[in-house]
């Protein structure tokens, strides 16, 4: 199997793409270059000792072919530089790479591209600044192409995820054993745009339907399968599709889960509401108060329950062809309250994905003196957002603001560790009087990272900080150190 050399050729470190390009053209293939006598190595002028030692030593690895079943279990994708499927563009750089690890898809080559790069120990500002250019440019249909290191180049990324917006694979779950989660934001597509395995949580998201097509594809899930709790479905088309889409169509057989509960349908379905896909047909497709933008209930009575399953298909031909009825397609209020984010997400290790999306409280002590807008310091707040007239015109890190208009309406809005704007407080004008407050007497104060270790003080990321008041009261609070 001629990739499996490729594969050990393409992992060895310390020998640059270009020299491995070389040798490969030299030899025609990696499996040459496996078993290659050592000799002739020896004579390539453009390889020096060092390369000949590691490319002999390279060839004592017992473990390679268990390297390679792991990465085609974990379905990532091994594209070496002279496959069709190697970007082009990336070839013309100073030194491609010799081959890509892909999970997922790669960047469409007709499609505009760009990159958002920059320090990784960056400012605060900087990384929600690369998060609102990451957002707006995949909202206008631009792929954001850069690195996912710490800083601005994985601040960009995480805005373009914040506003998926494709047509086709908009987002992939590619791990039967992942859970995965979105809250807020928007994911927009047409066919079969948010697809793969795993268990998704999807909440309260607006999710835009750009033509008559589907919009989940699930396959198989960890447990649970893909939860849609209080989103909202809206129209991308300017032909009006109501009636027309699907909420979705089953990747596999007796597997995929997709449930709607408490959903906004600004467009509805077609009645059927769900379609056939390659012979599959779902564990359960369902749902739950699905209401139009009035609020009245849409009619579920036609929903689609059976469904053509086969094993195979050549043709007119079928291999055991049959009608496979899937359960109901109507939640019971007691199914729906079931699925949570804590049921779902939790699994076996309470994870609490919503901790990272908590909105930051609204600023307290918002006040303005002459041309000084001012406010109290958080240590849940990212960075403010400083509003004038409804609308944000700059951030800062400092809990005051030089304004260039004491006559408009100022507000601020704290953001989140996720860069996430929670609700605005409005300034009101200072009189000079404070009033000043004291707390209870605390007896104790224990700091514990982020994944429950005590630690003696805080440290840079979440701090959990748990204080034993007085009165034997305990008070617990988040604290981001920046």
């Amino acid at each position: 199997m001629w990739v499996i050399y490729e594969y050990w050729f393409a992992r060895m470190k310390n020998i640059s793409d270009n020299k491995k390009k070389k040798l490969r053209e030299a030899y025609g293939s990696a499996k040459e270059i496996y078993y290659i006598e050592e000799t002739k190595l020896d004579k390539l002028r453009f390889l020096n000792e060092k390369d000949v030692a590691i490319l002999k030593n390279a060839k004592k690895d017992t473990e390679l072919e268990e390297k390679w079943r792991r990465t085609e279990e974990k379905r990532i994708q091994f594209i070496p530089y002279f496959l069709k499927t190697y970007p082009e563009k990336l070839k013309y750089i100073t030194d491609p790479p010799y081959a890509l690890y892909v999970l997922g898809q790669l960047p469409d080559e007709k499609r505009k591209s760009a990159a958002i790069v920059g320090a990784r120990n960056c400012t605060a500002y900087g990384e929600q600044m690369a998060l609102q250019y990451g957002k707006s440019l995949a909202e206008a249909g631009i792929q954001i192409i850069s690195g996912m290191a710490r800083g601005i180049d994985g601040a960009g990324q995480r805005g373009a995820l914040n506003s998926s917006w494709a047509y086709q694979d908009t987002y992939v779950s590619n791990n039967q054993q992942g859970r995965f989660y979105f809250e807020g934001g928007i994911l927009r597509g047409n066919t079969d745009y948010l697809c793969g395995k795993g268990d998704v949580y999807y909440n309260n998201v607006d999710l835009v339907m750009c033509g008559t097509g589907y919009l989940a594809v699930p396959s198989q899930p960890t447990k649970y399968g893909y939860i849609f709790k209080d989103c909202t479905i809206k129209d991308g088309t300017t032909t009006g599709i109501n009636g027309k889409y699907k909420l979705g169509r089953p990747w596999g057989k007796g597997t995929p889960i997709a449930l709607f509960i408490d959903t906004k349908m600004e467009v509805i379905p077609t009645a059927a509401g769900w379609d056939e896909m390659s012979g599959g047909y779902p564990k359960r497709f369902a749902e739950y108060n699905s209401t139009t933008t009035t609020g009245s209930a849409v009619d579920l009575s036609g929903r689609k329950q059976v469904y053509d399953a086969y094993d195979a298909k050549d043709g007119d031909n079928y291999t055991n062809r049959r009608n496979e009825t899937a359960e109901s397609p109507v939640l019971t209020a007691e199914e729906a309250a079931f699925y949570t984010v804590e049921t779902v997400m939790g699994a076996d290790d309470d994870w609490d994905p919503t901790a990272a999306t908590e909105q930051a409280s609204a600023p307290t002590n918002v006040k303005m003196t002459g041309s000084n807008l001012t406010w109290d310091n958080s240590n849940y707040a990212l960075l403010w957002a400083v509003c004038k007239n409804g609308k944000v015109v700059d951030f800062t890190v400092e809990p005051t603001y030089n304004v260039d208009d004491a006559s408009a309406t100022w507000s601020v809005r704290a953001a989140n560790e996720m860069g996430g704007l929670g609700e605005a407080t409005v300034a009101s004008t200072s009189t000079g009087i404070e009033n000043i407050a004291t707390s209870a007497d605390v007896l104790s104060t224990k700091i514990y990272s982020a994944d429950g270790v005590q630690v003696s003080k805080l440290q840079r990321g979440i701090n959990i900080v748990v204080k034993t008041m007085a009165d034997g009261s305990k008070k617990t609070s988040k604290v981001v150190l920046k």
